[in-house]
């Protein structure tokens, strides 16, 4: 019987290596990470584990790709989960903090490896201050651009892997397909409605709106 703490599965850094490995995981692969550090059990070492197992499994010349995103930078106007009465809009305008992209944290609903994982040596992270990505690897310079306008969409990290065509694996991680942020890529490819959208970022070391 495989050891649990509390009615959980224990889990070292050498057993996420292996599941990797069983799943086809291999050196110089790119691969899109979706992740649930909770689901996972208990593990060892926690989020750092996952993240230097994955390392392992690439290696130097691979690529790590984790979505960083920053929901709760958007205005207040659109949140829906949940809602902001707009008597309170102006107020959490001028409260929120512009995008640093060194220094803002993911959502919480992104979870914690890829929050852990922006923060690591070597880690990338893109621009965008509701859509931004963490790149680590090989292919982290080439894939560190990102328009405002379609964050996600061919001109987006997402966008440049799509073009690359360099066979980019989709790995999740205690999460299912719902998780999956290329399926925003084919929305914006099947032209769907556009949404305006605006959050802040530093302009001339001021807070500035911008629109996309």
């Amino acid at each position: 019987m495989a050891p649990t703490i509390d009615g959980k599965p224990i889990l070292t850094q050498k057993n996420i290596v292996d599941i990797l490995t069983e799943l086809d995981i291999k050196r110089g692969d790119t691969v899109l990470v979706h992740s649930s550090l909770k689901s996972l059990g208990y593990v060892i070492g926690g989020a750092e584990a996952v993240i230097n197992a994955i390392i392992d499994r690439v290696g130097e010349k691979g690529t790590i790709i984790m979505p960083t995103q920053t929901i709760e930078m958007s205005d207040p106007s659109t949140w829906l989960y949940p809602p902001v009465a707009p008597e309170f809009w102006d107020i959490i305008r001028k409260a929120l903090l512009p995008y640093n992209k060194d220094t803002t944290p993911v959502s919480k609903g992104i979870g914690v490896i890829p929050e852990t994982f922006r923060k690591f040596n070597g880690v990338i992270r893109t621009s965008h201050p509701l859509y931004s990505f963490a790149i680590w690897g090989e292919l982290a310079r080439y894939l560190n651009t990102q328009e405002l306008d379609y964050g996600l969409g061919k001109h987006s990290p997402l966008g440049k892997l799509y073009l690359k065509n360099n066979n980019a694996k989709i790995v999740l991680i205690g999460t299912d397909f719902e998780s999956n942020t290329s399926i925003h890529l084919a929305e914006h490819y099947l032209n769907r409605k556009t949404i305006i959208q605006s959050s802040y970022v530093l302009k001339n070391l001021k807070k500035s709106r911008v629109i996309f």
